[in-house]
């Protein structure tokens, strides 16, 4: 499911709306899965403070590294890219999908290396063990899980609320929107609307899968380190989170037609991420 805050290019409604169905299935959905995306890490969070000894600033950094990284650095990147005559024409799902998702998902993947390089190499120089490590991981992948998952869900949950509480029509007149930016409005909430229960699921697995593949990638990164083979290991990283994140961004772009396809299609490069922890990392290296 494409959430409303991230609907990039809605065009043609046609058509006055005026009544939507969110029905209760929907919605415990949108809640049951909003709820795994914070439960998952902060279970982890808990289990490892507590059981297994690790520090609570591991994770902080993780949660930090992520942060800037995401709502930062990369924003600002590609601020002063599209701002390159031809480039906002070139890399938009409108005009051409398979550059839009190729370019996001190599930037991404790329500035997810040189993150937690930084934060590897510099944030957690005074780290005691694995456990701390891997504390960090799991604040760099829990806040995306949060970020993306959990939050935007929730605020689709209360704006569902919203419109059944007080009703469509009377919702939309308290907005006062402009015609165009009214029919941009119906449409998203028109594609949330016919959005089936299970997509809403499907979504939470996609969230679960990327936060295991972070996970996984940040280990991969930890043995070059340890190695001192960064280069390969460097590139395997790389190339794991530029293969799962192409799906996701294929589907924003519109080249994938639904949310089933693109988890069907990021198995096989999540899959071949763990397979390379195991095969690549020593166990006493990877268990706890």
């Amino acid at each position: 499911m494409t959430p409303i805050t991230d609907i990039t290019d809605i065009t043609g409604i046609t058509g006055v709306l005026t009544s939507l169905n969110f029905s209760g299935p929907f919605i415990f959905s949108m809640i049951f899965v909003a709820l795994i995306c914070v439960i998952v890490p902060f279970a982890m969070l808990i289990y490892l403070r507590t059981k297994k000894g690790g520090e609570l600033r591991s994770f902080v950094y993780g949660l930090g590294i992520y942060f800037f990284i995401s709502f930062i650095a990369l924003q600002l990147f590609h601020g002063l890219f599209f701002r390159i005559p031809g480039m906002v024409n070139v890399f938009t799902p409108k005009n051409h999908p398979i550059y839009y998702g190729f370019y996001f998902a190599f930037v991404t993947a790329l500035f997810g290396v040189l993150a937690n390089f930084a934060g590897l190499t510099y944030a957690m120089k005074k780290a005691k063990g694995k456990e701390d490590y891997t504390l960090y991981s799991i604040g760099y992948a829990g806040f995306e899980m949060i970020a993306y998952g959990s939050s935007l869900f929730m605020s689709n949950v209360v704006l569902v609320l919203m419109i059944r509480s007080m009703g469509y029509e009377t919702y939309m007149k308290r907005l006062n929107l402009s015609a165009d930016k009214q029919a941009y409005y119906e449409k998203a909430l028109r594609t949330l609307s016919e959005t089936p229960a299970y997509d809403n699921y499907l979504t939470g697995i996609h969230r679960i899968l990327i936060f295991v593949v972070q996970i996984a990638v940040i280990f991969l990164m930890m043995e070059g380190i340890r190695t001192g083979k960064k280069a390969l290991f460097f590139g395997l990283a790389f190339l794991c989170q530029f293969l799962c994140f192409l799906p996701d961004y294929l589907l924003s772009a519109g080249t994938i037609p639904d949310t089933k396809t693109m988890v069907a299609w990021e198995l096989i490069p999540m899959a071949l991420t763990i397979l390379l922890v195991y095969r690549k990392i020593p166990k006493s290296e990877r268990s706890l």
